[in-house]
């Protein structure tokens, strides 16, 4: 994610089973400083998503609900 991106909030969503997904790892952003290497799904379908009962909001290094 850019620097600008305070990524303060995660939700939770539901893929239905059968659902289409691309899952691979993150590349590199020299750009931003940002090493890569984590886990990230495409859903190329959106719409398919339904929404979780989880929000978190992050406040330094741990999640809280």
């Amino acid at each position: 994610m850019p620097p600008t991106n305070k990524a303060e909030k995660v939700q939770e969503w539901i893929i239905p089973k059968g659902t289409k997904v691309l899952d691979g790892t993150v590349a590199p952003h020299e750009e931003w400083g940002r090493p890569g290497g984590a886990r990230q799904i495409f859903v190329p379908n959106p719409e398919m998503l339904k929404e979780g009962k989880n929000t978190w909001y992050l406040k330094g290094t741990s999640y809280t609900k």
